[in-house]
């Protein structure tokens, strides 16, 4: 499990993780302005689709198959980024 990967707005790019197959992957809405709502949604026709998560929510998925799952915010299409999951 990886705790905490924080969403934020001030996050130009999320940070691209690899991680071995079989392991959760946790975000966390971190942003400091209360509001501002943050998802993870997978690009194309990939695995991840959270609810809007406000100030302090998370989503986690565990990631069973090998592969590069790309994501971005549906709510800020600019912040995107990447699981590599070996």
């Amino acid at each position: 499990m990886v705790p905490g990967l924080p969403l934020s707005r001030a996050q130009s790019d999320l940070l691209g993780l690899a991680r071995p197959s079989d392991d959760t992957v946790t975000w966390t809405n971190v942003d400091t302005r209360p509001g501002n709502g943050h998802t993870v949604t997978s690009s194309g026709r990939g695995p991840l689709k959270s609810q809007s998560l406000s100030q302090g929510g998370t989503f986690s998925y565990t990631f069973a198959t090998a592969g590069t799952y790309p994501y971005y915010c549906a709510i800020h299409p600019d912040m995107t980024g990447t699981v590599t999951v070996r």
